[in-house]
């Protein structure tokens, strides 16, 4: 869930609270499309901004998308987003290309393109629903985890995690 408190132009004294789900099920998406519908309407957001916002945000994303063509062999670097890019550099140090997301990294991240045909709302409720770097999402971590390693053709990986997060493994 992510918490909204500000003042201004936002009609209501209560919190915005943008409460979606993490399910791979049409019923999910729905939740979720109609939380963010809500939060459109009190953000005084309609249809056609969204659609504005998303072609805007792709637009961005394009402009973004990075092409790698290491040399070296490939080591996946999964778990959870590290705090920085020391085990990149070690690993490049040792003759490997690192690949993955530090904590900036996820934090940054805009996503994949989102549909720009159709109900704004339901592409992004789409978008949401699909992406896979949450802990409290449900889907098949290991075989996102093989998806990755072969995306990316990696040699080796590196699962990192965090003793406390008992929801990546």
């Amino acid at each position: 869930m992510c918490e909204l408190r500000c003042a201004g132009s936002i009609k209501g004294p209560e919190p915005l609270m943008l409460d979606v789900a993490k399910i791979a099920r049409y019923s999910s998406v729905a939740r979720t499309e109609a939380a963010l519908r809500k939060l459109g309407e009190r953000l005084g957001v309609g249809a056609e901004a969204l659609a504005r916002a998303i072609a805007k945000g792709n637009a961005a994303r394009r402009q973004t998308a990075l092409v790698d063509d290491a040399t070296q062999p490939v080591c996946l670097i999964a778990g959870n987003p590290l705090p920085d890019d020391l085990l990149y550099r070690v690993a490049a140090q040792s003759g490997w290309h690192a690949v993955g997301h530090t904590l900036a990294d996820q934090w940054t991240d805009r996503g994949p393109l989102v549909n720009e045909d159709g109900d704004p709302f339901v592409a992004l409720a789409r978008q949401i629903n699909a992406r896979q770097i949450d802990t409290r999402g449900f889907f098949d971590r290991a075989g996102s985890l093989v998806q990755q390693a072969r995306v990316v053709g990696a040699k080796a990986a590196v699962l990192w995690l965090i003793e406390e997060d008992d929801t990546t493994v």
